[in-house]
């Protein structure tokens, strides 16, 4: 599987919407995320996480009560104002 983009939306640190491009050109083929602390660099991964395991990504067989808080946790709070 290869990812192309990733689309957040007031996701844990990325207020509003961000696409993220990781297209690779044929020159250069290596995606490298670097950042400050805070930056988004774990909040990127923890968001390609949730879009391809679902529940799983929080150790949840399925949908339920607890996975839906810790997704309403993930929620940036600037964007819950």
């Amino acid at each position: 599987m290869k990812l192309n983009r990733i689309k957040l939306k007031n996701f844990r640190s990325f207020g509003g919407e961000h696409d993220i491009d990781l297209n690779i050109k044929e020159s250069k083929n290596i995606i490298l995320i670097g950042g400050k602390n805070g930056a988004g660099k774990s909040s990127l991964f923890e968001g390609m996480k949730l879009c391809l395991y679902g529940p799983l990504t929080f150790g949840y067989m399925n949908q339920n009560h607890y996975y839906i808080e810790k997704i309403k946790s993930n929620i940036n709070n600037d964007s819950l104002k």
